[in-house]
């Protein structure tokens, strides 16, 4: 019976740590999922930033090469 009962006890203290596991790791999944999401939203600004810079650039090139001074 004493064996029995340290048992369930053991069993309960695994079921409150797994329990407590779960929940950072939750927490540290939310955390990382919200650093993804801002360094995508700041991978999209640079490269609107790049390409506009990178056409404008272009742009001028080819307006230079056909006019005529």
């Amino acid at each position: 019976m004493r064996n029995e009962a340290r048992l369930e006890e053991y069993r309960m203290r695994l079921k409150a740590m797994a329990g407590v596991l779960d929940f950072f790791g939750v927490i540290g999944c939310i955390v990382l999922i919200i650093a993804m999401i801002a360094l995508l939203a700041n991978l999209y600004s640079w490269l609107v930033g790049d390409l506009s810079q990178t056409f404008s650039d272009l742009q001028k090139n080819v307006t230079d090469a056909l006019l005529v001074q």
